[in-house]
């Protein structure tokens, strides 16, 4: 609401609404008592329709939502404009009343498309449609000693938020330092950061954090987290989710509002003996990993725009008619009136057929998605805590890099290339250890001096196949998302505009050019581009590179959410419903741990042959029609190879 506005019977057009009502109360009292139950319902019904719906809209806690609800008024005055059409013709109305009540319905109805060009304009300033922030950097730290992690958890400015974790100690179970006999071991640090934003229970953004420990030099394994602790806490707010399995936790801010957040004494619980490690063990490190995450609310959404996008969803039998997602109930596919269907124009759209599953998740229950696209900076420390056998099945360098091989030609590993391609820099030295762990580096710019500021670490990752997905969201505890997720995420709870893009409208910027600032972590479109297609940069950009500190979402290229880069930089590759092993997909999360071969083993995943995975949202290489957020040309295309447009995007159900 508008400042001064605390109540929705403060607002003129619902002032106006009610009056309107209560003159045409009184006017069908005049109406034949044979339309009782006829015409004086439906106009009754449709004139009090207007003045409800303002003010249930106006308690949203959602400017969509809002917005919804007063579309429904405006609709409300064209019924009632045309039931009082049909009430004069009949003779039921004086021509000089319903000229009077025609004019208030007018005026009513410019009102209503006031408060929403309003709306839409705040909207487009609003953190709440479209938070934006930066990326995330991993850190390794040592127990006992003083670090700081600089990733951002939450939303602007577009850059770095400078949060900051501090005073990580390790204490043990009686208080003091780690004994024998300790079963647990506590975790304690301090939080701090410039930004961070909650607008009602279910809207707000989160970080995802997760712990990976190696004792006494040995491999890398995922640590057990059984509690946080934020009894002892001073400073600002915090509220967390445990995940089930223990595997990670949500982190993200207690009150509504936005703005700095500094908090001393989190507390985590690591339970070291259901990890096997010994209180006694001469020396544990710690590398604590955190994913920028929106949480995506429960509630219905459609699927299809109602446009003219390849192989997109619609209600049958009319293409032009959205499906509307309403549970997490199995759903029929076929040609029968009200089920859901596709065209299959490239033959990669899908198979047609169903049921989808009720296991299947489908976007209706609230999930978290990761904000970006995964980063090569992201996908480099991944790599790093892997053993020899398992780095080696997750690059792309021939021969494979396994023990034995101490000299690299293809130093650039994910594009198994000499010199850097598609702007991908990734790397290792030439020479490495015969047998232990490759150690690999961000090196865009080829100076062979590993992990500058500007060396790539925020670039969305690219090279990448379905198996290597897979393999990083089974290690970080999270999963694939769905192509039905996936549109939950582009428009959330919206009526959908035929052919629109991630952001909701069908206008999009040229394709991104430059970039400014190559490689580093403000690196943008020389051109202010909203979206990156059609090869306007040789390889993808910065994940959220459009988006800046005073971005609207449209420029900023977001989601209803906030969610960056749906549209356009890499594909995405979700779970298909367009084949069988797609539907057989249940949304098991990953465990943290990959088979000795460095593969996911998550029960009903597609496999290493990527059947039941396929594309959505284009890249940088593809055209505008790809990026639209109901295309469906490549759905499920089965592709199980590296390619220099293939990303990273994952998803874990809401705890």
């Amino acid at each position: 609401m508008g400042e001064g506005i605390r109540d929705y019977r403060d607002l003129l057009v619902w002032q106006k609404a009610k009056a309107l009502a209560l003159d045409v109360y009184r006017l069908t009292e005049s109406f034949p008592r044979s339309e009782t139950y006829g015409l004086t319902s439906q106009i009754r019904r449709a004139v009090v329709s207007i003045s409800v719906n303002v003010a249930e809209g106006s308690s949203r806690n959602h400017t969509n939502e809002y917005i919804q609800f007063l579309y429904v008024s405006l609709g409300s005055t064209s019924e009632l404009e045309t039931l009082f059409d049909i009430a004069q013709e009949l003779k039921f109305l004086i021509d000089e009343k319903a000229e009077i009540l025609r004019n208030n319905i007018k005026e009513v109805k410019k009102m209503l498309n006031a408060l929403i060009s309003s709306l839409k304009r705040k909207k487009s300033l609003s953190p709440n449609h479209y938070p934006l922030s930066t990326k995330l950097s991993t850190v390794l730290i040592a127990l006992c000693a003083l670090f700081t992690i600089h990733y951002s958890l939450f939303t602007t400015p577009a850059y770095a938020n400078n949060l900051a974790i501090k005073k990580v100690t390790l204490i043990g179970q009686s208080g003091a330092k780690m004994a024998s006999g300790n079963t647990i071991a506590y975790i304690q640090f301090n939080i701090s950061g410039d930004n961070s934003w909650r607008f009602s229970p279910e809207l707000h953004d989160a970080a995802w954090v997760f712990v990976k420990y190696s004792v006494d030099g040995g491999e890398w394994k995922h640590a057990t987290i059984t509690a946080v602790d934020l009894s002892a806490i001073t400073g600002t707010g915090l509220i967390y989710d445990l995940a089930s399995g223990n595997k990670g936790v949500f982190i993200y801010r207690a009150g509504e509002g936005s703005g700095a957040l500094s908090t001393n004494g989190v507390k985590f619980t690591w339970a070291i003996s259901t990890d096997s490690v010994s209180p006694l063990a001469n020396k544990v490190v710690l590398k604590v990993f955190a994913l920028e995450m929106a949480r995506i609310p429960q509630g219905a959404f459609y699927l299809g725009s109602g446009g003219a996008e390849s192989g997109a969803f619609y209600k049958y039998p009319t293409t032009t008619n959205p499906y509307q997602i309403t549970s997490e109930g199995a759903i029929t596919v076929g040609t029968a009136t009200d089920n859901l269907y596709y065209p299959n124009p490239s033959t990669y759209s899908g198979d047609r057929a169903g049921p989808i599953p009720a296991a299947f998740p489908k976007g209706y229950q609230a999930f978290y998605i990761m904000k970006y696209d995964l980063t090569q900076g992201q996908y480099r420390d991944f790599l790093n805590t892997l053993t020899r056998v398992q780095q080696a099945a997750r690059i792309g360098t021939t021969p494979a890099l396994v023990s034995g091989i101490t000299s690299v030609t293809n130093r650039y590993v994910m594009s198994n290339t000499a010199a850097i391609s598609y702007r991908n820099g990734i790397r290792c030295d030439a020479t490495i250890d015969t047998a232990n762990p490759i150690i690999f580096y961000c090196d865009l710019n080829g100076n062979n001096i590993p992990n500058e500021p500007a060396d790539g670490e925020f670039i969305a990752c690219n090279w990448l196949s379905w198996v290597d997905l897979a393999a990083y969201a089974d290690w970080a505890g999270l999963r694939p998302m769905t192509e039905l997720e996936y549109e939950k995420a582009c428009r959330g709870t919206a009526i959908p505009t035929a052919n629109e893009y991630a952001w909701g409208s069908i206008s999009i910027t040229a394709s991104a050019s430059g970039p400014t600032n190559s490689g580093a972590n403000n690196e943008t479109a020389a051109n202010s581009a909203n979206c990156l297609y059609t090869g306007g940069v040789s390889g993808p950009m910065r994940s959220g590179f459009a988006a800046t500190s005073s971005s609207s979402r449209y420029s900023a290229g977001a989601s209803f959410y906030g969610v960056m880069d749906l549209s356009g930089n890499l594909w995405k590759r979700p779970v298909t419903v367009g084949n069988s092993t797609g539907r057989l997909f249940t949304g098991i999360h990953g465990n943290g741990a990959l088979n000795t071969n460095g593969n996911a083993d998550v029960d009903y995943w597609p496999g290493t042959d990527a059947s039941g995975a396929g594309y959505r949202g284009g890249s940088w290489l593809h055209d505008t029609t790809c990026a639209r957020a109901s295309d469906r040309h490549f759905a499920a295309l089965t592709s199980a190879s590296r390619d220099y447009y293939y990303g990273a995007r994952l998803a874990r159900t809401s705890p």
